[in-house]
């Protein structure tokens, strides 16, 4: 048995939605949790808890209301799944907050890139200032 066979299991439990061979919505989590830990169980397989995180996106009419995050627990091999706001994926941060924009990952992108022409600048001291602007 593999990760494809595991992932074939959850495919055929016929919950959740998947892009490819990626989870990219759980609308039953438990349910699909507690295949991942027959699975486990059944050959001998060790989920980390600590290594999976969980984001919960609300509808935007129920983000002032009172948060599904507060009442809710996802556990695997007995531990907890941290349930977070926000995750740093492919060079971009994901955050979950009231606004539902992106202004906070925008602000990290535009800092490193300050970050990036200033190191380049300062290692390039000698070069001449025509050269340095064509960079």
């Amino acid at each position: 048995m593999c990760i494809d066979d595991l992932l074939k299991l959850l495919a055929e439990a016929n919950v959740g939605c998947y892009i490819g061979s990626c989870l990219a919505y759980a609308d039953d989590l438990r349910r699909m949790l507690h295949i991942c830990q027959e699975f486990a169980n059944t050959f001998s397989v060790i989920f980390n808890a600590s290594k999976s995180k969980c984001i919960v996106v609300e509808h935007s009419h129920k983000i002032n209301s009172v948060s599904f995050c507060h009442n809710v627990r996802f556990t695997i091999g007995g531990s907890d799944i941290e349930i977070i706001d926000s995750w740093p994926h492919l060079g971009h941060v994901i955050v979950i907050s009231c606004n539902l924009n992106d202004t906070y990952d925008t602000e990290c992108c535009h800092n490193k890139l300050v970050a990036q022409v200033n190191s380049v600048l300062c290692h390039s001291v000698s070069v001449d200032a025509i050269i340095k602007m064509k960079l």
